[in-house]
């Protein structure tokens, strides 16, 4: 019974590229290196729903969202409650029939959040935890924790590869 995804993505950093119309796509205002980037959709019993293809680092957590397909699967299944971080901004409304909740963010004319603002990103933030804990149960593996140093082309399969490793562990822990 699928009632509740959970969607995040995380960066792995890569050596620096050598060409520079290349080097300007994979790099990560946000972790201020050359870096990959990849999108998990997974359940709260974190469990690996979908792993995205793998993408230049450059690219914003939104934009790539909108090139893997997630949200019209989600538009597709408006019973599927889809819980993002506000790095998801605009997709309410972008898939207007999906059931999606962000958290509230502060803006120039709300300089500061109201208590029940603030309680309600808590228990948001809350229910996300087991995406973020699912990305760093992945990055107990070395070859997704340390630099990604082989063939970019291989690096969403073996990403998928963790995955699926993640998913059977999780699964094998799970009671019947």
């Amino acid at each position: 019974n699928l009632d509740e995804v959970l969607v995040d993505a995380t960066e792995q950093r890569i050596p620096l590229p050598q060409k520079k119309r290349i080097r300007n796509k994979h790099h990560s205002g946000k972790k201020k290196d050359f870096t990959l980037k990849e999108q998990i959709v997974s359940t709260k019993q974190k469990i690996i729903l979908h792993v995205a293809d793998s993408s230049p680092g450059r690219a914003h957590d939104y934009k790539y969202f909108k090139k893997t397909g997630v949200g019209e699967w989600l538009e597709a299944n408006p019973q599927i409650k889809a819980r993002m971080d506000l790095g998801y901004e605009g997709s309410p409304k972008d898939y207007p029939k999906a059931t999606i909740v962000l958290p509230v963010k502060r803006n120039r004319w709300h300089k500061t959040l109201t208590r029940s603002q603030k309680i309600m990103n808590t228990k948001k933030a809350r229910a996300r935890m087991p995406v973020e804990n699912n990305i760093a149960n992945l990055k107990k593996f070395k070859i997704l924790a340390d630099k990604y140093r082989n063939l970019k082309e291989h690096y969403s399969a073996i990403f998928k590869s963790v995955c699926f490793l993640s998913n059977f562990r999780t699964l094998e822990r799970i009671p019947i």
